[in-house]
């Protein structure tokens, strides 16, 4: 039976002046509600403890790390922290170039059948050290909450370079997201799988696959990046009025959950100036393009592309055939851009 530890453990870093300074607060409080301080204190010079023995292996002091490492697995105050330490010394192990010890440790540690970030950590430092495929997916289907299994699904990625390979890593992810449907995983099981898809040339497996990463949680951080990525194949394939239709589709989401100034979103800026370029350059509709382009300056007039978005909106009043508005345009570009590389183009005009 598999024991399930909630992926709250606490990951430690160098805070022990915080952590021990913050004892006698504690202890107040424990005094309180009449509970023992001395326990209290005993518990917070444990964990300050372990951070000097993580900042002694940190520095390379693989022995007084070891020593004091070994010391506190010992007289651990519950399990969570003698996970934590255990883990620690079959890292040191690694560290200390003794891959069979640390291996073993990393074992043992899997094999107790408890579900938390160190269970998810020790097996991916036993797959690292084997370097196994299997034992990568064993990560991503005993630990899928955990981060240990979304570096598990980078580090498949990157090893499956040949189409039969990238084929079995596509087949691997489906099974995966069947197996765990609910997990907190399956938005980056559904990407990868689509990535894969699209570098084996099937864009229409990739769009579905995006669609339903979009759909499977529309709130999410990547769904952002189904609709950026459904609108590059689309833009790939030549189809710009498609492309165009699900940049709308990212910006207009965005829009209507955050105003745009106060928070941007990741890509959203590039979405109305990409937008206005396609507008311009491959549907001759330059109407639409200088409303987005204009749409973009007012969203971002500092961003990146301002200078790009103001010429281009040159451009399509000179495409119009529309003097007066061109040169109202030009004199805005001098004075809002004087160091832009620009304005030679106009000098030269």
């Amino acid at each position: 039976m598999r024991v399930v530890f909630p992926y709250t453990t606490p990951m430690y870093t160098n805070i022990g002046p915080m952590v021990i300074g913050s004892v006698w607060f504690f202890c107040a409080i424990s005094m309180l509600f009449s509970q023992s301080c001395a326990s209290t204190s005993a518990r917070h010079q444990w964990i300050g403890a372990g951070i000097d023995a993580q900042t002694q292996h940190s520095k390379g002091d693989y022995d007084a790390a070891g020593e004091r490492y070994g010391a506190l697995l010992i007289d651990a105050p519950d399990e969570v922290h003698r996970r934590w330490i255990a883990f620690k010394l079959a890292e040191l192990a690694k560290d200390q170039g003794d891959k069979d010890l640390a291996k073993s440790r990393a074992k043992a540690i899997h094999s107790e059948n408890i579900e938390d970030e160190y269970g998810a950590k020790a097996l991916f430092l036993w797959a690292q050290i084997d370097d196994k495929d299997a034992l990568f997916w064993e990560v991503i289907s005993t630990y899928p909450e955990s981060y240990a299994a979304e570096k598990s699904i980078k580090h498949l990625m990157k090893t499956s370079q040949s189409p039969d390979a990238k084929r079995a890593f596509i087949t691997g992810l489906h099974s995966a997201r069947k197996k765990n449907p609910d997990s907190s995983l399956v938005d980056n099981l559904y990407l990868y799988e689509a990535r894969g898809e699209y570098e084996l040339g099937e864009a229409n497996e990739a769009m579905a696959l995006y669609r339903d990463l979009f759909h499977w949680d529309e709130e999410g951080s990547l769904a952002d990046d189904a609709l950026w990525e459904m609108a590059a194949i689309y833009r790939d394939a030549q189809q710009w009025e498609d492309a165009i239709a699900v940049y709308a589709l990212f910006v207009d989401r965005i829009e209507s959950s955050w105003f745009v100034g106060a928070y941007t979103p990741h890509l959203v800026d590039d979405s109305i100036f990409e937008s206005g370029r396609i507008s311009l350059l491959f549907l001759s509709d330059y109407k639409q393009a200088i409303q987005y382009f204009e749409r973009y300056l007012e969203h971002f007039p500092e961003g990146i592309l301002a200078d790009d978005a103001m010429y281009l909106v040159s451009e399509a009043y000179r495409l119009l055939e529309n003097p007066k508005a061109q040169r109202e345009t030009v004199d805005l570009f001098k004075t809002t851009f004087p160091d832009s590389r620009y304005l030679r183009r106009f000098d030269n005009d």
